[in-house]
């Protein structure tokens, strides 16, 4: 008689636990993109790009028209302060709504699936044991019918 494993099944709810729990817990778009956001200042002249890089806002790229030069350092100073300010801001602003989304909490949902596997496994053995032990009576009647 061939006896019946539970254990395909149980692989299956381990490796959904294991996938579950390894998911990142945010991503910015549903892309997994962070939040990014691009100012200008001095019409143009600077152009300042900014990322959440784990939970801090970073400059990512800074672009400076060379016609910038032009202008006074003190002003050139403070457009590139007020610029950086306003994309740290925003990038801030942006993870800030994120966090507002309602999000899949996937250690809940890896909690859920263990429990799920647990139960399954107990209902899989005794559903099993059941089958096997008709499975013995029907081959001893069987024997005994032979005779």
């Amino acid at each position: 008689m061939t006896e019946l494993d539970p254990s395909g099944l149980n692989r299956i709810l381990s490796e959904t636990r294991r996938i579950l729990e390894s998911t990142p817990k945010r991503t910015a778009d549903g892309t997994g993109n962070l939040p990014t956001a691009m100012c200008e200042g001095a019409d143009g002249k600077l152009k300042v790009t900014a990322s959440l890089v784990g939970s801090r806002p970073r400059l990512t790229d800074v672009e400076l028209d060379p016609r910038i030069l032009r202008m006074p350092a003190a002003e050139i100073a403070q457009t590139i302060m007020d610029t950086v300010n306003a994309c740290l801001t925003e990038v801030m602003q942006e993870a800030a709504a994120l966090d507002e989304l309602p999000l899949v909490d996937t250690k809940a949902v890896a909690d859920q699936v263990g429990q799920l596997q647990q139960e399954a496994m107990r209902e899989m053995q005794v559903l099993f044991s059941g089958i096997g032990e008709a499975m013995r009576k029907i081959e001893q009647m069987a024997r005994e019918a032979q005779r």
